[in-house]
């Protein structure tokens, strides 16, 4: 077991997954009284800040066999729900995914070809 640390400005991190190779791992870096942010570790380069979207990182969820690709959900307002899904690449940063014409959506898995696998979109009612 190792210890990956915590990114400055951040109280604590949670790993959430790993490359195919072990390479990789991604996960939140959480904070007891602010927004969580996303983080992306390697050996080599330690923990790096994916930045955020709207008003803080809800979960990240994946990432692809490489480790060059993450996928999560952050929250659109400080009040919480909803959430919109989000893809992370060094070249692209962190993009949105949008809703699919509701009110939120979350990213939930990866393929090994970096094709988002399931997306989840809510309506107005909450109805999946």
């Amino acid at each position: 077991m190792q210890d990956l640390g915590t990114l400055a400005g951040y109280s604590g991190s949670k790993a959430s997954a790993v490359s195919a190779d072990g390479s990789v791992v991604v996960g939140l870096a959480t904070n007891t009284l602010g927004p969580s942010g996303a983080f992306r570790w390697t050996a080599a380069s330690g923990m790096q800040d994916l930045g955020t979207l709207g008003a803080g990182i809800f979960e990240v969820r994946g990432v692809s066999a490489d480790g060059s690709v993450v996928v999560g959900s952050y929250f659109l307002s400080s009040g919480g729900f909803p959430v919109s899904a989000f893809r992370w690449t060094a070249a692209g940063g962190m993009q949105d995914l949008g809703t699919l014409g509701g009110v939120g959506s979350r990213a939930l898995a990866r393929r090994p070809r970096c094709r988002l696998r399931l997306r989840q979109a809510r309506d107005a009612h909450g109805a999946g």
